[in-house]
């Protein structure tokens, strides 16, 4: 088995078709390029990490303030207006924090929730 098919199996062919293109099938160029950019991405985890982090928190923070309540994420005024996505997420949070026989807290709900719940909320 050549390095291309070994390379295309683990990576996957259209994952490293760029690399390849862009040096003329030049496998080391291209693996070397691939390795290159995922170090690139791992530079910025922690950046996203703050910030998933940070928008989180100050998001939970007015949410206390509009419906002044710790857990706005139960207050009947959020529900009314939250979409089932929400609703869904919520639910799935609560769910996952009892089955690890964790305490129901309003920062584990917080924190239990995804960065595409934080983002929904966003959304028109």
């Amino acid at each position: 088995m050549d390095n291309n098919a070994i390379v295309e199996r683990i990576i996957t062919k259209e994952r490293i078709e760029p690399y390849l293109r862009h040096h003329k099938n030049d496998s080391f160029k291209a693996i070397s390029h691939y390795k290159s950019n995922i170090l690139i991405s791992e530079a910025f985890y922690p950046l996203l990490a703050i910030l998933e982090v940070g928008l989180r928190n100050s998001i939970a923070f007015q949410l206390s303030l509009r419906f002044n309540d710790k857990q706005w994420y139960e207050n009947p005024e959020f529900v009314k207006i939250a979409s089932r996505f929400q609703i869904d997420r919520i639910s799935e949070a609560r769910k996952n924090i009892l089955s690890e026989q964790k305490e129901l807290t309003s920062g584990r709900v917080i924190s239990e929730l995804s960065f595409g719940f934080w983002t929904s909320l966003f959304d028109t």
